[in-house]
Parts: C-alpha cells; structure tokens; sequence
C-alpha cells in the first residue's frame, strides 16, 4: 500500500474512532437497565453485565483496531525527529491497550486495570508529546494538542462526585476525540495533496 492510501485509511480510522467508540459507549448504557450511574460506575462496568457487554467490548475493539491503523498511519505522516517517535511508540502503545480493554474485561484483573490505565494514561501523553513536537517545527496544531493532553490528564485530579471513574473517563476522552479528528482531516488531506 503506497503512503497516500495509508494516510487516507489512516485518516478516515481517525474520523470514525470517536464515532463508534461513542455510539457504542451511548448504545451499551441504554441497555444498562437502569443500573449503571455516572457517579458510581467505571465505563467498564458496563463490559460485564448481560445487555450492555455485547456493545460495549465490540465496540472497544473495533475502535482499537482502528485506532492501531492511525498509529501505523502516523509512523509514516509525523517526521522521525525524537519528540513524534516517543509519541509514535506512545500512541501505539495505546492503541494496543484500548483494544485490549474490550478483550481483557473487569474480569480478567489485573489485565484489564493495566490496559485501562495504560489506554487514558498514554493516550493523552502522546497527545502532549505530538503537542511538543508540533511547537518545535513551529505548527500551530502544538499549541493545541499540549492544551488537549494536558486538559484530558486534569480531568483526572478533579473531585468529581461519587464513589468510581466514568466521569473522569468519559470528560478524558473529550479532550482525545479532537485530537482524533484533526489528525483524520489532516491525513486525509495529505492523501490527496501528495498523490
């Protein structure tokens, strides 16, 4: 596959992730049946209950699967320079582990803790890392993605009420759907500027 078509399927992986990945998380909450509350469930709870697990995982796997061809997509767009390899291995890394946690559900612990953290942990730091790297070669999308991870990584230190992680979780991926859909339009757009 030649570089134009991989930036172009990399791309469009990019501007479906945040779409089947928050359709899917929608769809798995209503079939919770009333169980599930933002403020005393993690979102993977809602991968081990009859009703929403089917949802859930499947879409958890479909969105690494694709999340894993950005990454190979951005190991070829971004330039080799130290500050956009670390956040290559990074993002891949990540996108690796979101897959996972659709296979490794709450119950296959510790897997399913190692993936999870691994997933909202280096996702946002690639971001930020890829943020670096754009400031240096004087891109103004690095301005962006440095307020983008560190924005997603706030969430987490916020006093959110109740007793377990969905608004953290959810309020974190805010911040990396952006990221998503930027990279799929600029991908994209390479494709057809470079062919």
């Amino acid at each position: 596959m030649n570089k134009e078509k991989l930036f172009f399927y990399s791309g469009l992986s990019a501007l479906l992730v945040p779409i089947i990945s928050t359709i899917s998380i929608a769809y798995a909450i209503s079939k919770a049946d009333r169980w599930f509350a933002w403020q005393h469930n993690w979102l993977s709870d809602l991968g081990v209950h009859s009703g929403s697990a089917i949802p859930f995982n499947t879409g958890l796997i479909i969105s690494g699967i694709l999340t894993i061809i950005i990454a190979i997509g951005l190991l070829y767009y971004l330039e080799n320079t130290n500050p956009f390899m670390i956040g290559k291995a990074t993002f891949l890394i990540a996108a690796i582990s979101l897959m996972l946690i659709g296979v490794f559900t709450e119950d296959y612990d510790p897997h399913h803790y190692i993936v999870s953290v691994s997933f909202f942990s280096l996702s946002l730091i690639s971001i930020l890392i890829f943020g670096i790297g754009h400031i240096i070669k004087k891109d103004n999308f690095g301005i962006i993605f440095c307020a983008l991870g560190i924005g997603g990584g706030l969430m987490w230190a916020i006093p959110w009420p109740g007793t377990a992680g969905a608004i953290p979780e959810a309020t974190s991926i805010a911040f990396i759907i952006p990221f998503s859909i930027i990279m799929g339009i600029k991908m994209i757009h390479a494709s057809k500027t470079r062919s």
